[in-house]
């Protein structure tokens, strides 16, 4: 009789394993997707948000995150993520990586420069062992765009691994930069 108990719990724990898993991947999606819209908007467009993020699967790396640049764009391309203010305001943003600090405040002033952001002071910068982390500020009728950042970086060989959206005017970004370079022409 045990057996056949223990049979039944295997069999269900096969058949149900990964539709349990994908509810948890849908709940990470869903938590991300709201740390990047004000909450007005979410509720407002709950039913739109569902479909354009069918499958939710496509939305996850190989190594099962989020993908934030992938969720970004679907927002942007559909509407729903509104990076404009009504006027300009002060912005914060935060970057965080685990490579050379020096190289990386050269990469990422280039980058900034690159996409519009001439005017920002450096307020604060870090270093730990395990990460750099640089905040500027700066004022701007806009939020920096992470697509456009992205597209910058990756012509230094620096990838966005993650973004985080602390309010309307406090981003974070995770870059990694292990095969980073600076985007120079070679003389001969």
């Amino acid at each position: 009789m045990v057996r056949i108990f223990f049979f039944f719990l295997l069999l269900f724990s096969f058949s149900y394993g990964d539709k349990l898993q994908s509810t948890a991947d849908g709940d990470l999606l869903i938590k991300k997707i709201k740390s990047l819209i004000n909450p007005a908007t979410f509720a407002k467009d709950r039913a739109y948000i569902d479909t354009i993020f069918s499958p939710k699967e496509d939305y996850f790396t190989s190594d099962g995150k989020v993908n934030s640049l992938k969720v970004i764009k679907t927002l942007k391309e559909n509407g729903i993520l509104n990076l404009f203010f009504k006027k300009p305001r002060d912005i914060n943003i935060t970057f965080k990586t685990q490579g050379e600090p020096q190289f990386f405040v050269k990469i990422m002033s280039d980058s900034l420069q690159n996409v519009g952001y001439y005017r920002y002071v450096t307020s604060e910068s870090t270093l730990s062992e395990s990460e750099f982390v640089w905040k500027i500020s700066l004022t701007s009728e806009y939020a920096a765009d992470p697509l456009v950042l992205s597209q910058e970086l990756k012509k230094s060989n620096c990838e966005i691994i993650d973004i985080i959206r602390e309010n309307e005017t406090d981003w974070a970004y995770v870059v990694d930069m292990k095969n980073a370079r600076l985007d120079v022409s070679v003389l001969e």
